[in-house]
C-alpha cells in the first residue's frame, strides 16, 4: 500500500509538470525583429542595414559578408566570428530598453575607414486592449422602472494607449435612447459621466474618445461602466460595467 500511495502520488506530480510545460509552450512568443546586415557593400568599409530603426526586444541580425576581404559585426556586446566573404552568421540581441546602439566591424582599422554606425532601437508599444461590456436593467443602478426583462445592450471597445475606439448597439428599450455615456464608478455603484457616447442615439453607434491618464487606469481595472438612458429612465435604463474582452 505505502508503495502504491508513493506512486500515485509521483504520478500526480508528473500530471502536473506535464500540463505546467503545455502551458508554457501554449503561450504565445513574442515576435522578433530580423535585420539584415550586408558587410563590404556598398562598398568595401560600410555596412547596410535593412532596418535603421527598430522596436525594442529579440533582434536577429544576418550578417553576410559581400565584401572582398574578411569582416566581422559587433553590436550590443554580441559579435560575429571572422566571415570570408560570402560568408553569413545570425547573431541575437534582446534590447530591452530604447536607446541609440551603435555597431562596428572589430577588424583593426575597419572602424575607422567608415565600418560603423548606430542602430536607434524604439520603445515598443503596448498591444491594444480589448473592452466589453454587456448591458441590461438588472445591472442598473438606481433600478430602472418598468417591465425591461429584454432591454438590452452590448459595448465593445479598443483601448489603444489614451485613445479610445468603440461601439455600443441597443434593443427593446422602453422608448428611443436620449442619450449614453461611460460612467467612473465600481460594479453596484452610481457614478458620474465620464465620456459622452451619443445623445441622442440610435443603435449601432460608434465613435472615438480620447481618454485621461486617470480615465485610462480605471477603465483597465473595471472601474467604469457604460449606461444607456431614456425619458423613462433619465438615470440610466440598462448597464454594464466595463471589463477586458475574454
Amino acid at each position: 500500500m505505502p508503495k502504491l500511495r508513493t506512486g500515485l502520488v509521483a504520478l500526480a506530480a508528473l500530471v502536473t509538470l506535464v500540463t505546467l510545460v503545455a502551458s508554457v509552450s501554449a503561450r504565445p512568443a513574442a515576435t522578433a525583429t530580423t535585420v539584415a546586415v550586408s558587410a563590404g557593400a556598398p562598398s568595401e568599409f560600410a555596412f547596410k542595414l535593412s532596418k535603421a530603426t527598430i522596436p525594442s526586444g529579440v533582434v536577429h541580425f544576418k550578417v553576410t559578408n559581400n565584401g572582398a576581404i574578411v569582416h566581422d559585426f559587433k553590436i550590443a556586446g554580441q559579435k560575429t566570428k571572422l566571415l570570408s566573404p560570402g560568408q553569413s552568421q545570425t547573431i541575437t540581441v534582446n534590447f530591452k530598453k530604447a536607446g541609440s546602439f551603435p555597431y562596428l566591424c572589430t577588424v583593426t582599422g575597419h572602424a575607422a575607414a567608415g565600418m560603423k554606425g548606430v542602430l536607434k532601437v524604439l520603445a515598443s508599444s503596448p498591444a491594444a486592449l480589448k473592452l466589453e461590456a454587456s448591458l441590461n436593467a438588472r445591472k442598473e443602478v438606481p433600478r430602472p422602472t418598468g417591465a425591461l426583462a429584454k432591454a438590452t445592450g452590448r459595448f465593445t471597445a479598443t483601448l489603444d494607449g489614451h485613445t479610445l475606439k468603440w461601439r455600443l448597439t441597443f434593443s427593446h428599450l422602453s422608448g428611443p435612447a436620449i442619450s449614453a455615456h461611460i460612467h467612473l464608478a465600481q460594479a453596484g455603484k452610481a457614478g458620474p459621466v465620464m465620456v459622452p457616447l451619443c445623445a441622442p442615439c440610435t443603435s449601432p453607434k460608434s465613435g472615438t474618445a480620447r481618454l485621461a491618464p486617470a480615465q485610462v487606469t480605471a477603465t483597465k481595472n473595471s472601474r467604469t461602466y457604460v449606461n444607456v438612458h431614456t425619458k423613462k429612465n433619465p438615470n440610466g435604463e440598462i448597464r454594464g460595467q466595463i471589463t477586458r474582452a475574454v
